[in-house]
């Protein structure tokens, strides 16, 4: 049976160091959304051809990728707390370095830069919500923190959007560095190591065996695919979204910014009560419901496109939906991998997820320019529907969500 007792008060300690990782997360999705609507302002000032201007965005998908395999085990060896710090000074450092860029190529390996480092802080940040929170109020705290990530996502583009049209496409990524050194400052102070964790060093032989556990394993292997399924999807569908609101709805900057920002209200309303959903009902129910919903709604975004508000008060929904199938499923992920391994796990899943994200794109662009936006719809829809068959057949429901 789920668990149904969910409810006492999380200590205050607790609280506060939730509120530093909210904004750890949402400025860490912020600055790397925020590369989307300035794309044509670099390209106009440095020369940059269209298509090496995509490698702004894949280029930073793929170095987390890649060092993201190594800042796990990090975690696990020094400790969640010194990784945190570590990450969040090491990017805001390289984010106000992008201030200093006046060229593509020096654009280029700034974003790169920030890419290698802000593995440190993903993973970290998982990785401590697994440790430090306890089982029945896990996922709620989970929703909390996913909320930052996906307001980050919707919140980022308009403030990005809003600060380079008074002083330049670099502003918003100095801003946000500026915001990273707060989340340093805060992490130093009000987010402490768990205590039921102790860190470890261990030889590289025993690293590299709990990955071929976690490769072998069912479980964690279908938690793997299905998020890098759920985050090709997402890019198939967001990365051409604000286009073909421009193109096809001739909506404004401002306009698309605006449909973002309300967007924002919905995820932080509905990723924290999925969160707590979860703890009752189990994460998988909560999972393959927003995603069911997301398949559903992203069918129906060339009809909302013929009434006023049509398309923003769809992805309105759409996002509440969204937000919630990632706190249940990032609780579920989690839970289901050791506390010994849990920051090399979920990089290793966060490695892959980076690399979907940057197929998802390149197919995105594939279907936009062949076939039209609803063709992206229809992808993203067909990729829901077999996120919903690898939850149900293949994900177990993890064992703090039932008595």
């Amino acid at each position: 049976m789920p668990d149904r007792s969910g409810t006492e008060k999380l200590p205050r300690h607790l609280l506060i160091a939730l509120g530093v990782l909210w904004l750890l997360m949402f400025t860490i999705r912020s600055q790397f959304i925020a590369i989307l609507p300035l794309l044509p302002a670099i390209g106009q000032e440095t020369g940059a051809s269209t298509a090496s201007l995509g490698w702004l965005v894949s280029g930073y998908a793929l170095a987390i990728g890649v060092t993201t395999l190594f800042w796990g085990p990090v975690s696990d060896r020094i400790g969640r707390r010194k990784i945190l710090i570590i990450g969040s000074a090491s990017v805001a450092v390289a984010l106000v370095l992008h201030g200093f860029m006046h060229s593509y190529a020096g654009f280029l390996i700034a974003r790169v830069v920030t890419g290698m480092v802000a593995g440190m802080c993903t993973s970290g940040i998982l990785a401590y919500m697994g440790d430090a929170f306890p089982a029945n109020r896990r996922g709620w705290a989970m929703g909390v923190v996913i909320s930052g990530f996906a307001f980050g996502q919707v919140a980022g583009l308009p403030l990005a959007t809003w600060m380079a049209g008074i002083h330049g496409y670099r502003t918003p990524f100095v801003a946000f560095g500026g915001l990273m050194v707060l989340c340093a400052v805060g992490i130093w102070f009000f987010v402490p190591q768990p205590e039921n964790v102790v860190p470890r060093r261990r030889p590289l032989s025993e690293l590299m065996a709990d990955y071929r556990h976690i490769l072998a394993s069912r479980e964690l292997g279908t938690a793997m695919v299905v998020g890098i399924l759920i985050l090709s999807g997402m890019s198939v569908y967001i990365t051409y979204l604000p286009i073909w609101m421009n193109e096809v709805l001739h909506m404004t900057p401002q306009q698309t910014a605006w449909t973002f920002s309300f967007a924002a209200v919905a995820i932080l309303v509905a990723a924290p009560r999925a969160g707590r959903l979860s703890d009752r009902i189990g994460r998988r129910w909560v999972i393959a419901g927003g995603t069911a919903a997301v398949g559903v709604l992203v069918l129906l975004t060339p009809l909302a496109g013929l009434f006023p508000y049509g398309i923003t008060v769809l992805y309105f929904v759409m996002m509440g939906f969204g937000s919630s199938r990632a706190s249940g499923f990032r609780t579920l992920q989690t839970e289901l991998v050791p506390d010994a391994f849990r920051g090399q796990y979920l990089s290793l899943g966060n490695a892959f997820e980076q690399l979907g994200f940057g197929l998802g794109s390149a197919l995105a662009g594939l279907l936009y320019g062949s076939f039209g936006f609803f063709a992206n719809c229809v992808s993203v829809s067909i990729f829901s529907a077999i996120v919903v068959v690898f939850v149900f057949l293949r994900l177990p429901e993890t064992r703090s969500a039932s008595a």
